[in-house]
């Protein structure tokens, strides 16, 4: 059981090392789209604060990019470490970062 625990740590690891390498090499796109269809590029631009919501531990955000109309995307933070709250209303706008189809 402990070497099958190890080995499953050694490959999350790597397999998050190759997500952050990934990230890090990706250079800006120049629309919302760009970065929705794959992780060569990160677009980062304002967004529309669709819903939030508070849950045990964290908070659930769904914003949208005015140039990808009807797509809603979704990202969350722990609790207490989530960005300035004031922008994070409903109604309200917030700079966005979205790479391979994902809120970063």
């Amino acid at each position: 059981m402990g070497l099958l625990t190890c080995v499953t740590l050694i490959v999350f690891d790597a397999r998050d090392t190759g997500f952050i390498s990934a990230y890090h090499a990706a250079s800006k796109c120049s629309s919302p789209a760009d970065a929705m269809s794959g992780d060569t590029c990160r677009y980062q631009g304002e967004a529309q604060v669709l819903s939030t919501s508070a849950d045990a531990g964290h908070k659930t955000i769904i914003i949208s990019f005015q140039s990808l109309p009807g797509r809603k995307l979704s990202t969350f933070f722990p609790t207490g470490g989530e960005p300035d709250s004031s922008a994070l209303h409903a109604g309200g706008t917030a700079q966005a970062e979205l790479w391979s189809g994902k809120v970063t």
